[in-house]
């Protein structure tokens, strides 16, 4: 039979601190004036769900455990409140939960203001290399990602600073040596011989070792005291090792320019010894 939970006017209707109604006849230890109640009830197994066993544990005997096979928990006793009282209660809650968000706000804004004061102030302290690193941003993936680190209110470590003042240093380094390329003359005229006092920068080896006879030859980058380029291709023992400074005699065989740099190229140089 279907119980009737009803509310009449001598008998409220209660509910659960969740809100579902309950029925009346299992409520007791009543306070209308304060709106709460006691409601006794058993619930449902809740290993089995009321079923009192399993074919899943038949290998360990079909019944619950939990239960013994009744189907049915412990029998429990929870209180209980007419509508008014609840929406009371709920509206208690809602307040403390408004205003414990609020404090939390608060002290999230506080928290994340004191940490933008520290970034501001470490920003100041390395205005100078943080300008670098935007200013060279596009050419460098590092400082790139740097950057977007610190727009993002992060303060870089130690090491980071470091590595970035490296980049940054190359960098400019890289630039001063291509100021100093494009700087670059021609020297003598086409067939000249005359001597050269040059600094080997970088060897190139364009050797072939599988063909036959062997080729032996390299590509020697140098540079006279003025900065500018001489090239010579050859395996000639005149020209020094690399970062290795000389005087030579060759040949100007032909003036070139390579990315926008002009370039020497010289032929047959000999070594010029110093005079008595």
């Amino acid at each position: 039979m279907t119980q009737n939970t009803t509310p009449s006017a001598e008998k409220p209707q209660w509910y659960s601190r969740g809100g579902a109604p309950v029925a009346a006849e299992r409520v007791h230890s009543i306070d209308l004036p304060k709106g709460t109640a006691r409601y006794s009830f058993t619930p449902v197994c809740g290993r089995c769900g009321g079923r009192g066993g399993s074919e899943a544990w038949s290998h360990t005997g079909w019944t619950c455990y939990q239960c013994g096979g009744t189907g049915k928990g412990e029998p429990r006793t929870e209180p209980v409140y007419t509508e008014e009282r609840l929406a009371k209660l709920v509206a208690a809650q809602e307040k403390r939960r408004a205003t414990a968000k609020a404090k939390a706000e608060a002290a999230e804004a506080e928290r994340r203001a004191a940490e933008h004061a520290v970034w501001q102030t470490w920003c100041a302290e390395q205005s100078e290399v943080i300008a670098e690193m935007r200013a060279l941003a596009a050419g460098s993936e590092f400082l790139a990602d740097l950057v977007s680190r610190i727009d993002a209110v992060h303060i870089l470590t130690e090491r980071q600073i470091e590595a970035a003042r490296g980049v940054i240093e190359k960098a400019h380094a890289r630039a001063e040596a291509r100021v100093r390329e494009l700087r670059s003359e021609w020297i003598g005229e086409i067939g000249q011989r005359r001597e050269f006092t040059i600094t080997v920068k970088r060897i190139i080896d364009l050797s072939e070792p599988d063909v036959f006879p062997p080729i032996w030859k390299y590509l020697h980058i140098c540079e006279d005291d003025c900065g500018n380029r001489i090239i010579y291709i050859g395996a000639g023992s005149a020209v020094p090792g690399e970062g290795q400074s000389a005087t030579v005699k060759a040949t100007v065989k032909k003036h070139t320019v390579r990315d926008d740099v002009k370039q020497t190229v010289i032929a047959r140089p000999t070594p010029v010894r110093a005079k008595a």
